[in-house]
């Protein structure tokens, strides 16, 4: 076995890590992978008879727009003597700086705790699995835009309505809400996935479709959003997400129209709809929603009111969805 430390560029979310961890996991010859999603450093073991160093990086890079370069750490063997002196003491002397900043830290924390107390108290209320309400998923306030994220761990109550956009069995013991965005390459894998676990699960497994523009990276992201829910007036939302997911690579609001016709849609209600924004404000809201339950990349989904951990590949989510229905 060879172990492989590469530097990956182009990883802009939490679902980067996850999609390159699962495309690499499922090549043979691929034993083990782990990205970091903050440093982009990741680490490959695999079977040198199965795979090469330049087909793992092929797999990489074909997963979106990444590029994975080789990495060495630096050697201890250039130390000098004299170098390591300066090192030892060096050491000691961030040794008493962290010790201090230890004792300042814990401090600070009492403090928190004691002014926190109260402030706790006006925090939002996340309902568990059989919607009665605890005291400790008291989610505080703690970020400039008002929106309260909900602890780890918490099963949140995401609401659902008969205007949001659902396919598979409404009654279904198992529901994966999804918060989406249009132009994400990582939703349109999921977006796939999700297609082929409907067909194998139309009675145990409902889907819910929430929107979650991007705007900073995907400025075409929210009016195809609003373009879809015009594709819903006129009942085809799910052929027109199919049909945008098929031809990402090729959004604009010119071709909305296009795939309107494609699907068979009245294209001049649908334009006139578009034109309108008359959608815009389901679009925020949904966002906003993602927002508050802590959505901060996309997919952001949810099975059963838990995180379910960005695009997974279809063969993890049937593992889970299984061992649910048993």
């Amino acid at each position: 076995m060879k172990k492989l430390k590469l530097n990956i560029k182009g990883i802009h979310c939490g679902s980067c890590s996850s999609l390159i961890e699962n495309e690499l996991n499922d090549h043979k010859g691929v034993t083990m992978s782990k990205v970091n999603k903050e440093t982009g450093k990741a680490v490959v073991v695999f079977d040198e008879d199965q795979t090469s160093i330049a087909n793992i990086k092929k797999i990489i890079a074909s997963a979106g727009d990444y590029v994975a370069e080789d990495y060495e750490e630096e050697s201890e063997k250039h130390v000098t003597k004299k170098d390591d002196k300066k090192l030892k003491g060096n050491s000691v002397y961030l040794s008493v700086m962290l010790t201090m900043i230890g004792i300042g830290v814990l401090v600070l924390i009492f403090i928190l705790i004691n002014q926190g107390s109260e402030g706790e108290k006006k925090g939002v209320i996340v309902k568990s699995n059989n919607n009665v309400a605890k005291e400790d998923s008291v989610v505080p306030t703690n970020n400039p835009a008002g929106n309260q994220a909900p602890a780890q761990g918490d099963v949140l109550d995401i609401p659902v309505s008969k205007d949001d956009n659902i396919k598979g069995n409404i009654n279904a013991p198992i529901t994966i809400v999804e918060y989406s965005d249009f132009q994400c390459p990582y939703c349109a894998r999921f977006h796939e996935t999700m297609n082929q676990i409907l067909a194998e699960y139309p009675e145990d497994v409902s889907w819910v479709f929430k929107h979650f523009p991007l705007d900073s990276i995907h400025p075409l992201a929210r009016k195809t959003a609003e373009a879809s829910e015009c594709a819903a007036e006129q009942g085809k939302f799910w052929e027109f997400s199919d049909e945008v997911y098929t031809n990402q690579q090729t959004i604009s609001e010119t071709r909305l129209s296009t795939f309107a016709k494609n699907i068979g849609l009245d294209v001049a209600q649908f334009d006139s709809c578009v034109s309108s924004g008359k959608y815009s404000n389901n679009v925020e809201a949904d966002y906003q929603e993602g927002v508050k339950f802590g959505v901060s990349g996309t997919p952001g989904d949810f099975i059963n009111g838990k995180p379910l951990g960005g695009a997974v590949s279809y063969d993890n989510l049937k593992q889970i969805i299984e061992e649910m229905l048993q």
